[in-house]
């Protein structure tokens, strides 16, 4: 069963979500935060798919209000893959919601050498032109060289004329 099967409502056209998200986000309800030390605003409630939720049930919960997703290209992709196409839709190149939405994302890949490669992977799929928050998974208390390398790389993925977006 689906969420939006529990609702008699029709699914809201990309206007409407656009108009409901832009009220939603004027609210002073406490529903919105920062994240962090960011200037990020996001939900109090995020939305992963290693539940295997649909592309129909993601956008459901964007219409509702919901503006942080999560989604996985790598050890979990199977169980992601279901939402891929309303990421695609919310934050893909040329969404009129992107700005409304923050993306996070996983890699699970311990060589900064092989991060541009995982990078592109998740880029590539999902049709988009960047991420709000990479998280690095497996990185452990024996890890901290790693972790140094891969920080020490960050500056070559991230910003203007970088090497990520030179070679895309």
């Amino acid at each position: 069963m689906l969420i939006t099967d529990l609702v008699s409502q029709p699914s809201s056209t990309v206007r409407e979500v656009n108009h409901a998200i832009a009220q939603s986000s004027e609210s002073d309800l406490p529903f919105y935060r920062k994240l962090g030390r960011t200037d990020l605003t996001v939900s109090c409630l995020g939305l992963g798919g290693g539940g295997g939720i649909s592309s129909e049930d993601t956008l459901y919960a964007f219409e509702r209000g919901i503006n942080y997703f999560f989604y996985s290209s790598d050890l979990h992709h199977y169980l992601y893959s279901n939402m891929a196409g309303a990421i695609r839709q919310i934050c893909g190149r040329g969404s009129s919601v992107r700005e409304k939405v923050v993306l996070a994302t996983v890699t699970y890949i311990k060589s900064p050498e092989m991060l541009l490669g995982a990078l592109m992977d998740q880029f590539c799929e999902l049709k988009i032109d960047y991420i709000d928050v990479l998280f690095w998974g497996w990185i452990g208390s024996n890890d901290g060289s790693v972790l140094n390398d891969c920080l020490n790389i960050s500056q070559e993925v991230k910003g203007c004329n970088s090497v990520y977006q030179r070679t895309v």
